[in-house]
């Protein structure tokens, strides 16, 4: 199973975001767009586990590291791209709030998974949403200018607990998510 961690966002968010930036989809052509209803704040991609490993090793791991989360307040604004605006991939929106204690949250996971049988990771967790992603790498211009123009929009303060552990299938329209457990 293709697996990960995700902070699922309120439906009026993501319907609010999808109202805000649909009118990119038509300037961004090159540009494969998240649907409706898939926008997530990832904490963690696991990569391909198996379920009895999932339930033996990790679960027991999720479960105990959020058991100790309190609920925390974010706010989501500004639009980034990854790696940079040279070189874009990944169109993203940008997350505010408490984000010391989601960057604590992801280091503290990174040290329990350490070692375990998980896609590893070296970078840094830099939280995000994930709007677009680009179908073929092409320098374009109009892409600074929206992100200046987009810089402060901002789509409210929303509340989150703990995140939930997706699977990720992969199918000829993209991927699609099943929230196997929430914690």
């Amino acid at each position: 199973m293709r697996l990960f961690l995700a902070y699922e966002l309120p439906d009026d968010l993501q319907q609010q975001i999808y109202q805000v930036f649909s009118p990119l989809h038509q300037r961004l052509r090159n540009f494969a767009w998240v649907k409706p209803g898939r926008l997530h704040l990832t904490l963690r991609f696991l990569g391909e586990v198996s379920e009895d490993f999932l339930q033996a090793r990790l679960i027991p791991v999720f479960e105990e590291e959020f058991s100790k989360l309190g609920p925390f307040q974010l706010s989501f604004q500004g639009l980034g791209l990854f790696p940079n605006l040279s070189r874009p991939r990944v169109l993203w929106l940008g997350v505010k709030g408490d984000t010391l204690k989601l960057k604590h949250q992801a280091l503290q996971l990174e040290k329990k998974l350490d070692g375990q049988q998980v896609q590893q990771y070296h970078k840094a967790f830099s939280p995000h949403i994930t709007l677009a992603k680009m179908k073929e790498v092409q320098k374009n211009v109009l892409l600074g200018r929206l992100i200046q123009e987009y810089e402060k929009t901002d789509f409210g303060i929303f509340e989150f607990k703990a995140p939930s552990l997706f699977e990720s299938v992969l199918g000829a329209e993209g991927s699609a998510y099943k929230i196997l457990r929430k914690f």
